[in-house]
């Protein structure tokens, strides 16, 4: 087994004597986008975020990267990275990208958040345990039987003995292995594998080991974002849902908060429905459904009658007033013409006539407002008119007939 790693160590002096001629591009920065062209880049190593975008021109194919995609008529992958589920990361994923022009160039990712890889390949055991895989990974190992090189081993054997049934992967009686991962996330996937070694100078050496592969799901996000419809201040958070699988995810409406200056919420408008907060959405992964803010003008509606009065005497008169959206009605008398008068918080106007010696009108004026829970508020002002006749006064009453009196 000594030889075995002093070969595969002279593999990599010499596989990192070629990267150092090529161009190598290294970007820690916290841009959120990045650009390379296959043809031009010899490495792209790379510590990205969650939601980062990383674009690749002239690309021909690019090797079994679960969360990239490839259109294969402009020959640009974009490889978007994303949140995996809680606790289930690989710090490091290496992919080979194929350029238009025959070459390739490799593409590293450094990573603390939680990724599957997308391909275990022969040697796939030399990894840490356990690697995390998502369905679709592709694993293949092929069996290696009687090697007689000029090293200072003979190899009887390399092969897999044992994987766990039912998860895509087929192992032949060989011991070669293949197949994609299919199977629920959280489920474990075991590959016991040996080598059988007839070292020179070291004699017969069995080596033998389980590796362990656990399958992780992509969280899609499900996003409600919040339109203030013209208001004139506040804000509302996004709303924003993480969830393994692609299906739709009911999503809680927030509170609303927005302002807008002589208006009351009256909901958010969703695909055409008003919702309240605290009402459920559906939607999709990946997706976002905007709501939009519904308001209605705040307003407040009064009435009121004349009056008639007679000289030196008092006199009520209700005032008739209704407001929308939960606002809270006062009254205010703000002029009195003659005589005096005052209104309380039920909007019933006290009216003392002056004394007069003729009929003589006065304006009463009130003004109604309607206060709001954000501060606004809204007013109507309503005057009425007070006919005041003076009292009836004789020296010489009439010994008969009918007497009719104002006010009596």
């Amino acid at each position: 087994m000594r030889s075995k790693i002093f070969a595969l160590g002279a593999v990599l002096v010499m596989c990192l004597t070629a990267l150092a001629c090529v161009c190598t591009v290294t970007d820690e920065s916290d841009a959120t986008n990045y650009t390379y062209s296959a043809t031009d880049t010899g490495l792209i190593d790379l510590y990205p975020a969650v939601g980062d975008v990383i674009t690749i021109t002239n690309v021909s194919s690019i090797n079994d990267c679960p969360y990239g995609t490839l259109n294969t008529s402009t020959h640009v992958a974009t490889i978007t990275i994303p949140q995996m589920a809680a606790g289930k990361y690989s710090v490091y994923d290496s992919y080979v990208i194929n350029d238009t022009s025959g070459g390739h160039c490799w593409m590293n990712l450094h990573s603390n958040q939680n990724w599957p890889t997308g391909r275990l390949t022969d040697y796939f055991y030399e990894r840490s345990d356990p690697i995390y895989v998502a369905n679709g990974t592709q694993v293949s190992f092929t069996a290696t039987y009687d090697d007689t090189d000029d090293m200072t081993y003979y190899l009887d054997y390399e092969k897999v003995t044992y994987v766990t049934p039912g998860v895509g992967l087929t192992l032949n009686s060989r011991g070669d292995l293949n197949g994609t991962v299919n199977a629920p996330a959280g489920s474990t996937i075991y590959i016991d594998w040996a080598d059988h070694y007839d070292f020179n100078d070291e004699g017969i050496t069995d080596i033998s080991g389980r590796l362990t592969l656990v399958v992780v799901s992509f969280e899609h996000p499900h996003t409600v974002h919040y339109d203030g419809n013209g208001n004139t201040g506040g804000s509302t958070v996004d709303t924003v849902v993480t969830a393994q699988g692609t299906g739709n995810v009911s999503v809680t409406l927030a509170t609303n908060g927005f302002v807008k200056t002589g208006h009351s919420f009256a909901g958010w408008l969703v695909n055409g429905t008003v919702y309240q907060p605290g009402q459920t959405v559906s939607v999709g992964a990946d997706q976002t459904v905007t709501a939009v803010a519904q308001w209605t003008a705040n307003s407040v509606t009064a009435t009121v009658n004349n009056l008639s009065a007679v000289s030196g005497m008092s006199y009520s008169n209700q005032i008739g007033a209704s407001c929308n959206n939960g606002g809270t009605i006062s009254y205010a008398v703000t002029s009195c013409t003659g005589g005096t008068a005052t209104v309380n918080g039920s909007g019933l106007v006290t009216y003392s006539a002056p004394v007069v010696s003729s009929t003589a009108n006065y304006t009463v004026t009130v003004t109604v407002t309607a206060s709001y829970p954000d501060g606004s508020s809204v007013s109507q002002v309503v005057s009425f008119t007070v006919t005041v006749d003076p009292v009836l006064s004789f020296t010489n009453a009439a010994t008969s007939g009918t007497l009719s009196v104002k006010g009596a």
